[in-house]
């Protein structure tokens, strides 16, 4: 017996006309280390999402001191049920040692393990760079690509 699926694809295009925004609470949760990176992040992260109708009052920052904290804090918040959706902003530096590696790992594995495991979107952008450069350069798209990956989330019916 030979089973025929069909694959149904769904095309996440924004169409600002037809957003479902007004309802929606979003949370970033972002990291002090590495803040001058962290911070463009989240301004242009900020900015996206007031552009695609999420308002002032709906949107909550907070900050940890570093990549491993994020993971606490949003197992913290998904508990309470305050947010439609979560932004994770890092930014991990490779230094002399072992420990970026460990940081990076940890952080990723458990950001996903927390996403995994509850119904609200998360968006992991704790970028894991080998250089400041690299960092500054991937800080340009990335707060306005985790912006526009929640709400596409959040506008996603199925």
């Amino acid at each position: 017996m030979v089973i025929y699926m069909k694959r149904i694809m769904t095309k996440l295009v924004l169409d600002s006309a037809n957003l479902k925004t007004s309802s929606k609470k979003i949370c970033i949760i972002g990291s002090e280390f590495n803040s001058h990176i962290v911070q463009k992040i989240i301004d242009s992260c900020s900015k996206k999402l007031f552009e695609l109708g999420i308002k002032k009052k709906d949107l909550k920052i907070f900050i940890v001191p570093g990549a491993l904290e994020i993971p606490w804090l949003l197992n913290q918040l998904i508990k309470k049920k305050k947010f439609s959706g979560y932004i994770c902003i890092g930014c991990i530096i490779k230094g002399d040692t072992y420990h970026f590696e460990i940081v990076s790992n940890c952080s990723a594995f458990q950001i996903s393990s927390i996403t995994a495991n509850n119904s609200f979107p998360v968006i992991n952008s704790v970028l894991t760079c080998y250089t400041q450069a690299q960092a500054r350069k991937r800080a340009l798209t990335q707060g306005e690509f985790s912006a526009t990956a929640l709400i596409k989330l959040l506008n996603l019916e199925f």
